[in-house]
């Protein structure tokens, strides 16, 4: 199964990439980003592809992706 992980006890590094996923979370949330949202969604999108659900799974991928590019397109109005 591609997103088996190993348990706790199995192995340090997988509390230093927990450690390390926290420090990211605590600067987006800390600076306003949505970097953890589109994380969030794209693992959730992930998550229902490898469950047959493609419409739900591309649903949540094209609305992480639309987060990330239509304030781009709100700029280039203005300009």
């Amino acid at each position: 199964m591609w997103q088996a992980s190993p348990r706790w006890g199995d192995s340090w590094w997988l509390v230093a990439l927990w450690v390390l996923a926290g420090l990211e979370l605590d600067i987006s949330l800390r600076y306003q980003q949505v970097n953890a949202l589109l994380a969030g969604l794209v693992l959730c999108g992930l998550a229902l592809y490898e469950r047959r659900r493609f419409a739900w799974s591309g649903a949540l991928l094209a609305f992480a992706m639309n987060l990330k590019v239509l304030p781009v397109l709100f700029v280039l109005a203005l300009l």
